[in-house]
């Protein structure tokens, strides 16, 4: 039996996180009177073994497990949380669970969980409320409490996500535009530089003459000479 609970953690865990976001939008709503009895249909099938969960606000527990005999094919319950409370019936060979007397501490969420040698699938989500016009059993304030702080719970992890998910659209946005705007002058500067580097500038040329001694031993005016500037053609 222990080998059977704890080859369903991993996956129990991946199946709360999936759950815990949906529960409140694909989840079947199922309504009952106080201490009457109730079955809840599981939707997979054809799996070796068979499990049902209890989930609320306060915490995920198994409460029956099953196994599929070799010979007869017939369920065997392998773990059941209270004998008394909880029972099983093989529908199409799917296991079902039964509550006897309903309370309001089996209120919540239901869902079943199969397992072979190569899959594990869980089922569909079921709530399971009482009637809203039973007032057989005045539920708790603690019991409201918890509801409450469930649904908060759920409302601020939805908010979070979507915070998540605005912030990573806003980051790309504005690399994106800052992209845009500094792409013109990376190429600016560069034809800036390259302009540069093609203007050559020739020497300056400086020539002094001198006139005959005849005619008065003064130099002449100096005369200076300027190369002209010249670009070469840009390079491709």
């Amino acid at each position: 039996m222990a080998e059977f609970l704890s080859g369903f953690n991993l996956q129990l865990l991946i199946g709360v996180i999936s759950l815990s976001l949906l529960q409140n939008i694909s989840a079947d709503l199922l309504s009952v009177d106080p201490g009457e009895n109730v079955t809840l249909f599981c939707n997979i099938t054809n799996y070796s073994e068979t499990s049902w969960y209890h989930m609320n606000s306060a915490d995920v527990r198994q409460i029956i497990s099953t196994s599929q005999g070799k010979v007869d094919k017939l369920f065997q319950i392998v773990y059941n949380e209270d004998k008394s409370h909880f029972a099983i019936t093989e529908i199409s060979s799917s296991v079902s669970l039964m509550i006897i007397g309903v309370r309001d501490t089996d209120l919540g969420f239901y869902y079943c969980g199969g397992r072979n040698k190569k899959h594990i699938q869980f089922g569909k989500v079921i709530s399971l409320n009482f009637t809203g016009g039973s007032n057989k059993i005045t539920p708790s304030p603690d019991s409201h409490q918890v509801g409450g702080n469930g649904n908060c719970w759920i409302i601020v992890l939805c908010i979070m996500i979507v915070i998540l998910l605005m912030t990573i659209c806003m980051c790309v946005f504005c690399c994106r535009i800052q992209g845009k705007l500094n792409s013109p002058c990376c190429s600016h500067s560069t034809d800036s530089t390259e302009k540069e580097e093609n203007i050559h500038y020739a020497s300056v040329q400086y020539k002094r003459k001198f006139r005959s001694a005849n005619n008065n031993s003064r130099p002449d005016l100096d005369s200076v000479t300027y190369a002209t500037v010249a670009e070469q053609p840009q390079r491709h």
